[in-house]
């Protein structure tokens, strides 16, 4: 299953990568919103903290609305890049380990 999942994850995450570049997306606004969102799925589990989770809530908004407000809408494919890589691995890697 892991397998298949990470085929279908790696496809989808290169179809992404190969229509940015075929419709010419800002290299930098797609990784500025793959690196400030990537951390932050890949840790969804950590997120117990009340105060944590409201200042991720926070960037988020505001990003999104300072993206949409300046006219920043090639940052939609790094946050789906984001999305597509960081759930899986804390679905199947993250989720699952104990630290003591």
């Amino acid at each position: 299953m892991k397998l298949k999942i990470g085929i279908i994850v790696s496809l989808i995450f290169t179809a992404l990568i190969i229509w940015s570049i075929e419709n010419q997306y800002s290299f930098w606004q797609i990784f500025i919103a793959f690196i400030s969102f990537i951390v932050p799925t890949i840790f969804l589990s950590a997120l117990k903290n009340n105060v944590a989770f409201f200042f991720l809530l926070t960037f988020t908004v505001l990003f999104v609305y300072l993206s949409y407000k300046y006219g920043f809408t090639d940052v939609w494919v790094g946050l789906a890049l984001a999305f597509t890589l960081g759930f899986p691995i804390h679905y199947y890697k993250v989720r699952h380990t104990k630290v003591d």
